[in-house]
């Protein structure tokens, strides 16, 4: 291609680039009208700032944004961990209506011997149960289930006492012992539930809903042992104990699903090696013979075995309530300390940081700022004629280089 035919396909290329610009430029100026006017009212301002101001902006309008979310993040952990910790006093809640729940239905199958400890350790867990609510209110915290529950077991202790006054005379049936029990052990396992419901912490929350579960899971157990006892004595089944027995087959299915899927392996293992065991196949085959009434025959286990069986299973979940309740506690904690360790750990990271950024800051904008200032001096001396001594940083191959090179022509 000769060179009047490259310059003719020049002119073409420019007319059509200009062409095309026009166009574009044509649709987009509505558009660009609307966000242009805070770009250049901005620029005009910014153009306005001195040099030392220009620094300062460009140093540290990052270090702000930087500070801002660290800030935030920190800020975000810190809230984690106080509610964490308001949350846990409705875990101590919990925890003192476990206790109810276990301590107890101990009293109507507790020896003689045996009999004032396990009163003891009910009224224990009701004088702790009470102080934690207090404990709980003190934050203001108001939860209508909790106040219900809480209300229904403090004022059912005149029943504990009546109940007790007829045990110690051997009078209270069993459709009566369950009748008083039943009602607060329930109340107060509802308030493991509530705990679920109210913390924050999904990891937490899953495994108080398997502690829930396996506190339900216990009750339904203790209702076929009470009905057991009735089923292998005299009394038989019947009126208000065959309602029971279904509803305690309802909590050990319902809630044992729960149980095995939200607590730790390690925990569960003993209840599954116990339902595989002879006692645990031995009260299998009891609780199937009573959901149909089946009479009475010569495979039916003795009142003695049943004690012994139910005796063992009773060993066996109360050894896992325990270690359910341990382990619950201990992960709360390390909870708790995660969520410190964190707001700690962020506060330094964001402190250090800030610390560096700013030092950094300083000496860039003092090092510019110098630079500026040396060849600004050295031009102020060539104005007036001291032309020997050389611009300095005139071999530097950055801006700078470049502003002192070209001073360097006036020399």
């Amino acid at each position: 291609m000769d060179w009047t035919s490259r310059k003719r396909h020049f002119t073409t290329m420019k007319r059509s680039a200009s062409t095309l610009l026009h166009v574009g430029s044509n649709f987009f100026h509505p558009f660009m009208g609307r966000f242009s006017s805070p770009g250049v009212a901005l620029e005009k301002t910014v153009k306005n700032f001195s040099l030392r101001s220009l620094l300062y902006l460009i140093a540290f309008a990052p270090l702000a944004a930087f500070l801002f979310l660290s800030i935030s993040s920190v800020w975000t952990s810190y809230n984690r961990y106080v509610n964490l910790e308001k949350q846990l006093v409705v875990q101590r809640l919990a925890n003192a209506g476990a206790a109810i729940a276990v301590v107890l239905p101990s009293e109507g199958v507790a020896p003689p011997d045996k009999l004032a400890q396990k009163r003891k350790e009910t009224d224990d867990a009701l004088v702790a149960l009470k102080q934690a609510y207090d404990d709980w209110k003190t934050l203001g915290k108001v939860d209508p289930a909790i106040d219900a529950a809480v209300s229904f077991v403090m004022e059912r202790k005149d029943r504990i006492n009546g109940f007790r006054a007829k045990l110690d005379n051997n009078a209270p049936n069993l459709s009566e012992e369950v009748a008083v029990l039943q009602p607060i052990v329930g109340n107060s396992i509802s308030l493991i539930a509530r705990s679920s419901a109210t913390i924050g912490d999904l990891d937490l929350a899953r495994f108080i809903d398997g502690y829930h579960a396996l506190m339900q899971v216990n009750d339904g157990s203790l209702i076929e042992g009470v009905v057991a006892r009735s089923y292998l004595g005299e009394e038989g089944i019947g009126g208000p104990l065959v309602n029971l027995l279904s509803h305690a087959r309802e909590l050990k299915q319902i809630y044992g699903v729960t149980m095995r899927a939200f607590l730790p392996a390690d925990i569960i293992a003993s209840f599954e090696a116990f339902q595989k065991s002879d006692q645990g196949k031995m009260l299998d085959a009891l609780a199937k013979d009573m959901a149909v009434n089946a009479p009475k025959g010569p495979t039916t286990i003795s009142m003695a075995q049943f004690g012994e069986a139910a005796n063992a299973a009773t060993r066996t979940r109360f050894e896992m309530i325990a270690k359910t309740g341990i382990a619950l506690n201990a992960a709360a904690q390390a909870r708790k300390d995660a969520l410190y360790s964190d707001f700690i750990e962020g506060s330094v990271i964001a402190l250090l940081v800030t610390v560096l950024v700013i030092i950094l800051c300083i000496v860039v904008m003092r090092t510019v700022s110098g630079i500026i200032r040396v060849i600004e001096l050295r031009m102020g001396e060539l104005a007036e004629g001291k032309t020997e001594a050389p611009i300095p940083f005139s071999t530097r191959q950055d801006q700078f280089g470049s502003i002192a090179r070209s001073v360097e022509v006036f020399r």
